[in-house]
């Protein structure tokens, strides 16, 4: 059992928390046995798991056992070690380095006849970019595209704030340029989302191919989707004049899935 923090594999997952060394090393953190679960059993290959024998239950062992088998390294560590790593309040149990690889670009993202795609444009906090990720797997999208990142699927908030969809939904990192040609090709509306929309949100016909465009959290969506796009809004009715863009997000999306069902 690990019990120092200066332990040199401690030191390492700690070190992974920065953006600059997850590149590097292509590697990831994820915690809690269900963001693990989601990510072993949607072909994410499981370098290390670092778990605390007395937080598991026999579907975590049977877990364990099936990284084990699959060639993960496993190794116990206390308590006051996970409350170290973790960067949540009431550690899940266990932390876990994956290996990172995106599966997916603008060519190879499978489509239906009909998609619904969520686009979030420089996003900047992981934790909205993870909610946005968790809402467009739970309405049942067809992918999300990151374009002009300002933060990345890997980091650990958007890992964590997914609840591990950052493994089960098909994700794409590319450029606003890329992905408005590739909308453009392939026939797909831009539906963007800005106060100064011409419509309300409720009025878009969503039941054609659609993407669902999400901008910075202060700037709002470039000029380029906005040109290219048609611009809808969420009504305000009282003092406050905007939502967190990850409530908008989930707004459009079961707005979407409502027409379509």
């Amino acid at each position: 059992m690990i019990t120092s923090i200066h332990n040199p594999l401690i030191k390492e997952v700690r070190g992974l928390q920065q953006m600059r060394k997850r590149k590097q090393a292509g590697l990831t953190v994820l915690e809690g046995f269900r963001t693990l679960r989601h990510a072993a059993q949607n072909g994410w290959k499981i370098r290390t798991v670092l778990f605390v024998p007395e937080k598991i239950n026999a579907d975590d062992k049977k877990l364990l056992d099936q990284c084990r088998a699959a060639g993960a390294r496993l190794e116990e560590i206390t308590e006051p070690i996970l409350e170290k790593l973790s960067r949540r309040e009431g550690p899940l149990g266990a932390i876990a380095v994956i290996f990172w690889q995106e599966k997916y670009t603008l060519e190879t993202l499978p489509l239906p006849k009909n998609p619904l795609i969520l686009v979030a444009e420089a996003i900047e906090k992981p934790g909205n970019l993870g909610v946005l990720i968790r809402s467009a797997s739970a309405a049942g999208a067809d992918g999300v595209i990151l374009c002009d990142a300002l933060t990345a699927f890997h980091d650990p908030s958007c890992v964590h704030s997914s609840l591990g969809s950052v493994f089960t939904l098909p994700c794409v990192t590319t450029t606003t340029r890329e992905c408005l040609a590739w909308l453009k090709a392939k026939n797909i509306t831009s539906v963007v989302t800005t106060p100064a929309g011409k419509i309300a949100y409720t009025r878009q016909d969503f039941t054609r191919p659609t993407a669902i465009i999400m901008g910075n959290e202060h700037a709002g969506a470039s000029q380029a989707f906005l040109d290219q796009g048609v611009t809808v809004q969420i009504p305000m009715h009282g003092p406050m004049d905007s939502l967190n863009v990850s409530v908008a997000g989930a707004l459009f999306l079961f707005e979407a899935i409502r027409q379509r069902s």
